[in-house]
């Protein structure tokens, strides 16, 4: 089955022109704040709903598709999706 997010152009995405750092603010304030920033991006974008499927499956970190990552975990726990693996470590050797 092809999803969503395999089909769209992100090129039309609202956000393409926002910093990438805007989508991973740094302590709980900051993202509150930047989240309802964010949001308002997110209602206005024509793929909002493929970029949260996306960010469902897929990520951990950061605001996406109008979901923060609580949003989106609790999509997970409900749904019963598996938590996306963290792809900073893949491929890494964690080995001692």
């Amino acid at each position: 089955m092809i999803k969503d997010y395999e089909r769209v152009n992100w090129e039309e995405a609202a956000c393409r022109f926002t910093d990438t750092d805007s989508f991973y603010p740094e302590g709980a304030g900051e993202a509150l704040a930047q989240n309802r920033v964010l949001r308002r991006i997110c209602q206005e974008c024509p793929i909002v709903n493929a970029c949260a499927n996306y960010a469902v499956v897929h990520e951990k970190h950061g605001y996406w598709g109008g979901l923060s990552p609580r949003d989106r975990w609790d999509m997970r726990k409900r749904n019963n999706i598996p938590e996306p693996i963290d792809s900073d470590f893949i491929g890494m050797d964690c080995r001692i």
